[in-house]
């Protein structure tokens, strides 16, 4: 990651838990964590981890969470939060420093686009090596049809429609601020030529070159501009009969 990608990242995350206060999010949060499906014990890698809002969650349903990411400030905000995270910051591009099957699950929740094709591959890759037969992968990607404007609408309508009229008013007010940097920084985003947003087919097809199957994925999340997926490493028995 260059100086530049650094300085956004590092702007992006001091704001970025206001997110938590925004029903879509909570509701993609929610969802990912279904899809996880953590169970106590469960070994799981947050790949791609921020400041740990999944993560968090999967703590609290009894799994052991290791969070890794490249950018400090999302860590620190992380560790701030849950001051008994476990947290490596590390390259998502370069070879995880993992052991082979060492994790039941892995999840990765708005991270692949940020990373060139080349890298996506290598990380889903790495993913099913750290991962252990009959483990899962869970996916959470934006597509190709991000528009952060429709977003912000689509959740000022579900505030209205769960919270209603006074609360979202009140609710904006406080938020004024932040969420106006929350929206430039996503406009920033679904502008940038080096990110890589694609179709739902493709996220599947990636992971299933690399030998996961496709075990189900959901639709309109994030007001139809995310998908969750779920892939699982399935054992396959060797034709020959001496391995």
């Amino acid at each position: 990651m260059n100086k530049t990608d650094t300085q956004f990242w590092t702007k992006y995350f001091k704001v970025y838990d206001t997110l938590n206060e925004f029903i879509p999010y909570q509701d993609l949060i929610k969802d990912v964590v279904a899809a996880v499906d953590p169970q106590p014990g469960d070994v799981i890698l947050d790949a791609g981890c921020g400041t740990g809002n999944v993560a968090i969650e999967l703590s609290k349903r009894g799994a052991d969470v290791i969070g890794f990411d490249n950018v400090p400030a999302a860590l620190d905000r992380y560790k701030h939060k849950d001051p008994n995270a476990e947290t490596i910051m590390g390259d998502l591009t370069a070879p995880l420093p993992f052991g082979d099957g060492q994790f039941d699950k892995v999840v990765c929740v708005n991270t692949l686009y940020t990373l060139d094709t080349k890298a996506q591959i290598g990380l889903a890759r790495e993913m099913s090596r750290v991962v252990g037969w009959g483990g899962k992968v869970i996916v959470c990607n934006i597509t190709n049809n991000i528009s952060p404007l429709k977003l912000f609408v689509y959740g000022i309508w579900r505030s209205l429609d769960l919270e209603g009229f006074i609360k979202t008013i009140i609710h904006l007010f406080e938020l004024f601020l932040p969420s106006l940097q929350i929206l430039k920084y996503n406009l920033i985003i679904s502008k940038k030529r080096n990110f890589h947003f694609y179709s739902i087919s493709k996220l599947i097809q990636m992971f299933e070159e690399v030998g996961f199957e496709t075990e189900s994925e959901a639709y309109n999340l994030y007001g139809g501009q995310a998908a969750v997926c779920v892939f699982q490493k399935k054992y396959v028995k060797s034709k020959n009969p001496n391995i």
